[in-house]
């Protein structure tokens, strides 16, 4: 089952916040936590 949720992400280099539209629960699995942005939001992120 997929849900659409809106996450707030937040840089701790510089303190600049995003809203944006996510996906949850896509039966990916990992050892290790994974979290993947897309270019243009890492940017405006100053990451």
């Amino acid at each position: 089952m997929l849900v659409r949720v809106k996450v707030k992400l937040k840089s701790l280099r510089n303190n600049k916040s995003i809203l944006v539209p996510t996906l949850l629960n896509t039966g990916f699995t990992s050892d290790e936590l994974d979290i993947h942005i897309p270019r243009d939001i890492a940017i405006k992120l100053g990451l």
